[in-house]
């Protein structure tokens, strides 16, 4: 039996599956973006090395369940008002702490290097989109004419 062609996500034969825990019913934007994040990961190692080894697998799985848990504490920390500071806090390391994690595994998988481009290229020369002053009463210190930004000393008001 032949692969199937390059690019066809069957050709990935390692037989892992992303077998995470449900997430809740309103979480369906961290469902996609895990399997699309596992998907570029595959894709990227099965273009750099031809295959995937059952380590790279589960190193792949082990990124994809911290960036999960991420973005789950991300989602908490945002929709949770009743929230204490000590558990904003708690919330706000476990989202440090899980990012790390994530980036410790890309490394693993030897995806720490860059491919040759400043990605601040892109961010930088990505158009500046107008805003108007009155959303944010100012306080962001965005000249929506010039184009500029300037520092604001007195933001009593933001």
């Amino acid at each position: 039996m032949s692969p199937a062609p390059t690019g066809n996500h069957n050709r990935v034969t390692h037989g892992m599956r992303m077998e995470l825990n449900e997430l809740p019913a309103d979480c369906s934007r961290i469902r996609r973006e895990r399997y699309k994040m596992r998907r570029v990961l595959e894709d990227t190692i099965l273009e750099r090395d031809g295959t995937i080894s059952p380590y790279q697998a589960a190193t792949i799985q082990t990124c994809i369940r911290w960036a999960t848990h991420a973005a789950l504490a991300a989602r908490w920390l945002r929709i949770e008002p009743n929230l204490s500071i000590d558990q904003k806090l708690a919330l706000s390391r476990d989202i440090a702490r899980a990012s790390e994690s994530r980036d410790r595994g890309l490394k693993l998988l030897d995806l720490d290097k860059q491919s040759g481009r400043d990605p601040w290229d892109s961010v930088l020369s990505a158009p500046v989109p107008a805003s108007e002053p009155s959303a944010d009463n100012g306080c962001s210190g965005h000249n929506a004419t010039s184009g500029e930004v300037e520092l604001r000393e007195d933001v009593s008001q933001c």
